[in-house]
């Protein structure tokens, strides 16, 4: 499966597969074993996402290791960007709407779908006739 992942992101021109992943779904996704020894931030996470990590526990972290853990930081910020830069467009426009049509609809429905079809062909989430369990979702 991740090679799988690793192959449509490099047709996306996305070069790092997971952090796409993260922005994709929103959730935290652990690295692989061969990934551990170079992701520094790993130390700090677990399978559901960060530990509680407070400034405390920072302020208590050595200075070489919270320069490093600063650093990891930096660069993971970075290659977020770049994931986000390196996206089409249009995609991006699906990726950003994700969050919208969940909180306005509010009823399980195939919001991919939707915010896809509003994205790629032009029209208006208002003009499409959608149903869920025979009642209409989108009203005109």
């Amino acid at each position: 499966m991740v090679q799988e992942m690793k192959e449509e992101c490099g047709s996306l021109n996305v070069e790092d597969y997971r952090l796409f992943a993260m922005a994709l779904t929103q959730r935290y996704i652990s690295p692989l074993k061969e990934e551990l020894s170079t992701d520094f931030l790993s130390a700090f996470m677990d399978k559901q996402g960060p530990k509680k990590f407070s400034r405390r526990a920072f302020n208590a972290l050595p200075e070489p290791e919270k320069e490093k853990l600063r650093d990891a930081i930096r660069d993971f910020h970075d290659r977020m960007l770049d994931v986000f830069q390196k996206v089409p467009a249009k995609l991006m426009l699906v990726m950003r709407n994700l969050n919208t049509i969940r909180a306005v609809i509010k009823v399980p429905v195939l919001y991919i779908f939707v915010s896809s079809f509003s994205a790629f062909s032009g029209y208006s989430l208002l003009s499409l006739p959608f149903y869920y369990n025979g009642v209409s979702v989108v009203t005109q």
